[in-house]
């Protein structure tokens, strides 16, 4: 029992670190960026596009969305399941079913929910179809990695 007892207390001591997330991408003309900020999350939804069922560790969202930003104003573009069996999803019916009216430009939805800074990944690869990155904590968010800023879903601060 007392081994027990000191297992579980110094796990409990211990840096552990989480899965990284599958990012979602913002499109800017014809650069890709990789984000580590998830502004759809922002909604606060109970249910995600695909459910609640995470597909594994590195998406427990289930999804990840493309962004892009035209005219200095944040738009989402597409919402596509980690699990490619299932596919995607359309963004308007998915905001629409939980309550939320989206406001659409050229076939885009403008994010006018979102304020709030988009983080790039840092040391970010692609690599036998696997992504690899350093792990950093929210607390460790370098001001370099905070590329852009939005109010209601205008940029307000570009650091790109």
């Amino acid at each position: 029992m007392k081994i027990l007892l000191f297992i579980l207390f110094i796990s409990f001591h211990l840096s552990i670190y989480a899965t990284e997330q599958f990012p979602d991408l913002l499109i800017i003309g014809n650069d890709t960026i990789y984000l580590k900020s998830f502004p759809l999350a922002s909604l606060g939804f109970e249910v995600g596009p695909f459910g609640n069922d995470a597909p594994n560790t590195g998406c427990w969202r289930g999804y990840h969305a493309t962004w892009r930003l035209v005219n200095y104003k944040l738009y989402l573009d597409s919402i596509i399941a980690c699990n490619p069996l299932d596919g995607t999803i359309d963004p308007i019916e998915y905001l629409r079913s939980n309550g939320y009216e989206p406001v659409i430009e050229n076939g885009l939805i403008f994010a006018d929910w979102y304020s709030g800074k988009l983080i790039k990944y840092g040391k970010f690869s692609w690599k036998n179809k696997i992504f690899l990155w350093s792990h950093w904590d929210e607390d460790e968010i370098d001001l370099d990695d905070i590329i852009l800023w939005f109010d209601e879903g205008y940029l307000v601060l570009n650091k790109l």
